[in-house]
């Protein structure tokens, strides 16, 4: 008798050994999932961090320092998608296969160098005085998908994990660009026109 209750405790532990073990597995399988879904739709640009949404918290901000809001030009805006994309790809190309990693650039200020001279740049930006231009940069190029995955396999975001991006990274794009002297020197500048692109893990404001 007593042999047949041992059977079925081992029985039963064993059951829950397995059972945990399947809900945890299928729960860290959900979320790694959909974390290099997204980093797929990061690194090709489907899915990036809201201009608009990092532009109205900007704009917010400069009018609590009583400077009137940004304007936004279709020219400034398109050198803005421009730069946004051109640094992703210098980053991606800065991939290294045999650490997983991307490696650093040497020189901080190598994103600032466009590719572009300033006729090239000039004809993407009618009427932009480059002399004046200044660029933000926020770089995210290790893709950031929320930690949190719900029942329904969907990706959701309360702005306070590890990793999070799109409407709740707009926070933490122009939050990092106060906290810096020199980044916040440009959303405090005094120029009349700014714009905002982002692709994939690049957020840029241009502003002249």
């Amino acid at each position: 008798m007593k042999k047949i209750f041992k059977g079925i405790f081992i029985f039963i532990i064993m059951i829950f050994i397995l059972g945990t073990g399947y809900f945890l597995g299928h729960k860290i399988g959900k979320q790694y999932g959909a974390q290099q879904y997204v980093k797929l739709l990061w690194n090709n640009g489907e899915l990036s961090i809201s201009p608009s949404l990092v532009m109205e918290k900007i704009n917010e901000y400069r009018i609590k320092n009583d400077l009137d809001p940004f304007q936004e030009t279709v020219g400034l805006c398109a050198y803005a998608q421009f730069r946004t994309e051109e640094v992703m790809q210098k980053y991606t190309k800065s991939w290294n296969q045999k650490t997983q990693n991307y490696d650093a650039m040497t020189d901080p200020n190598e994103m600032h160098i466009s590719d572009l001279n300033l006729e090239q740049a000039q004809k993407i930006c009618v009427g932009c005085d480059f002399n004046s231009q200044r660029e933000n940069i926020y770089t995210s190029v290790r893709p950031e998908p929320c930690l949190s995955v719900n029942k329904e396999s969907k990706i959701t975001c309360n702005g306070n994990e590890s990793f999070g991006m799109v409407e709740n990274h707009s926070y933490r794009v122009v939050n990092g660009w106060i906290l810096s002297p020199g980044h916040n020197e440009t959303l405090l500048s005094n120029v009349k026109n700014g714009c905002v692109a982002s692709f994939g893990g690049v957020v840029i404001l241009e502003v002249y």
